[in-house]
């Protein structure tokens, strides 16, 4: 255990040096308005990204735990995925027709369900948690934004303004992984490894309350049928196909990185070359989960950071290959 803690204590300072060394100065719109207005989206987003988050450590312990086995595991993992990739193709139209902010919301309501489908050990159970939680990333990956720009538009702020926002949207971002990480730790030692996921629901419920109260809803062209969006992304993969070459290389870094999500509590586990290991043992667990993820996002955030360095010698394509 102190071995992690001083890993993710070297990482924590390297990080912090990096982010100051690379970090600019914000030019804040002098409108009065948009001090609020960012806030009010950074809070919910946050609050949404965090319930996400708190998940990560402990998926597939929480599984191992239930006595599931290794390939029952993977298709779990396979589900979410999939479900994911079949609802994200269609989130953005329906959100578009039925409005992004109760999008948003129902994002918290399936989310919620997922973790509260972690309190069984049932195989079945856990499967419908798996497809809910893949509908509700797709929402989070498409809605929120979706929200954000049309609402920037029609306040009529400045456009170069919204980049401010997603600048800081991505550093909450990677600072809440970070927590995320430390609190499910502490939750599973106290509690067991479901109590992550009933923080996640905490965090739902809380990002609801602020989304119902605080934004107002906003849609797109709810005429359009949804095969529309459809047509016109595979004529603009026509008529470029630098945009095919683009989705390509960004499907292989995705499945990397879930072959990675999905194997790297159990990779853990073999490196410690320990024999009769307790995986139901969350007060005293040989791997503490929630400080190994709390470190891969500081590296994220490093990594982050280390971009803008490079940028000032080369282009982001030289250095990417």
């Amino acid at each position: 255990m102190d071995m992690f803690i001083l890993a993710l204590g070297i990482l924590i300072v390297a990080c912090i040096i990096l982010h100051f060394y690379t970090r600019q100065v914000q030019q804040h719109p002098k409108d009065p308005n948009y001090r609020g207005f960012q806030q009010t989206y950074l809070l919910v987003y946050l609050l949404a990204v965090a319930g996400d988050w708190l998940q990560g450590p402990h998926v597939y312990a929480l599984y191992e735990s239930y006595g599931i086995q290794k390939h029952e595991i993977e298709v779990l993992f396979i589900a979410g995925f999939g479900s994911s990739m079949i609802f994200g193709t269609i989130v953005a139209s329906l959100a578009d027709k039925y409005g992004r902010r109760n999008t948003c919301i129902m994002y918290g309501i399936l989310y919620g369900i997922s973790c509260g489908t972690k309190h069984f050990s049932n195989f079945h159970i856990l499967l419908v948690g798996r497809l809910l939680a893949g509908m509700a990333t797709s929402v989070l990956f498409s809605a929120f934004e979706s929200w954000l720009v049309n609402e920037h538009r029609r306040r009529n702020f400045e456009p170069e303004s919204l980049s401010l926002i997603f600048a800081n949207a991505y550093f909450g971002n990677s600072v809440v992984a970070i927590i995320s990480g430390l609190v499910a730790q502490f939750a599973a030692n106290q509690f067991g490894y479901v109590a992550p996921f009933d923080s996640a629901i905490l965090s739902f419920i809380a990002m609801c309350i602020l989304l119902i109260t605080t934004w107002s809803e906003n849609y797109g062209d709810a005429s359009a049928p949804i095969s529309q969006s459809f047509i016109s992304a595979w004529t603009a993969i026509k008529s470029d196909r630098k945009i095919f070459f683009l989705g390509v290389v960004q499907a292989l870094f995705e499945a990397s990185m879930y072959v990675f999500v999905l194997e790297w509590t159990p990779a853990l586990t073999e490196a410690l070359n320990i024999s009769n290991i307790d995986k139901t043992d969350n007060t005293n667990p040989p791997i503490p989960h929630g400080y190994v993820f709390a470190g891969y996002m500081v590296a994220m955030m490093m990594g982050s950071n280390s971009f803008k360095v490079f940028c000032n010698y080369t282009t982001p394509e030289s250095f990417m290959r």
